[in-house]
This record gives C-alpha cells, structure tokens and sequence, in this order.
C-alpha cells in the first residue's frame, strides 16, 4: 500500500507550484492586457511609448519563464523566484503614485472594487500574493521536513 509524501513535502510542493503558476502568469497577462488597440497599441502611445510598452511585455514574458523554471527545479532556493513577480506586480502601487500616472486608460475607465479600489490594482496585488504565499508554504513544508527528518 502506498503511503502520501508528508505534510512538510506536499507544502513545499504546493509552495512550488503556486510560484510557478505566478511565473506563468507573469509571462501571459502582460500579453492579454498590454497589447491591444486601446492600450499599448492604442493611438494615445506614440512609437516610443510603444516601443518602450513591449519591451516591458517582452521581459515579463521573459522573467515569467525564469520564475516558472526556477520554482519547478525540486532542491532549488525558491526566493528568488518569489521574488521577480512580487517586485513586479508591487510595483504597480508605487507608480500609481508618481504625478501625471493613472491606473485608468484615456476614455476606459478602470472599475473600481467597492467604489475605490482599481481591480487592475487589486488583481496584480493578488499575483504578487500568490508568489509570496508559494514561498511562505514552501519554507514552512521545508522546515517541517527538515524537522522531521531531525
């Protein structure tokens, strides 16, 4: 009969693959939310914004990759791969604040959650989250485990 890995082990697990999952949606929502015709692509950005709003798209393809390689390597250190989307997805707030900046697109109005908070806000906070709490089960079924193992 079989037995189940042990509670230290499926949380670490667990905590890999929700880093994993923010690794990927690193790579996938900038695409289905940056580049279409009312955002980067919109005709309020000028070639150079545009230029500059792929790039950003293309290098979170690009760390969404790494993240999700990075947390699917069993024996890996997983913070720093917790850490590109919690950087990323953070962000966000503190450009929210710099003057002449908006979570709103020109004539596109972001819905606001309960009337204040910006769902585009919230969702990314969400995302950062995700990656956050990856890496706090993955350190407790790490330290569970070892303890175990004492």
């Amino acid at each position: 009969m079989a037995t189940s890995a042990p509670a230290g082990t499926r949380r670490s697990r667990a905590g890999r693959a929700l880093v994993a999952a923010s690794g990927v949606a690193l790579s996938v929502v900038p695409w289905l939310v940056d580049v279409n015709r009312h955002h980067t692509f919109g005709p309020g950005w000028g070639p150079h914004a545009r230029l500059h709003g792929t790039a950003g798209v293309l290098t979170s393809t690009g760390e969404g990759a790494l993240v999700t390689a990075l947390a699917l390597r069993p024996g890996q250190p997983l913070g720093v791969a917790a850490a590109l989307p919690a950087l990323h997805w953070f962000a966000f707030n503190l450009a929210a604040l710099v003057p002449t900046t908006s979570v709103d697109e020109v004539d596109h109005p972001v819905p606001r959650l309960a009337g204040r908070f910006p769902v585009n806000l919230v969702a990314q906070n969400v995302l950062g989250l995700v990656a956050v709490a990856g890496w706090c089960l993955h350190r407790w079924g790490t330290r569970a485990a070892a303890g175990k193992a004492r």
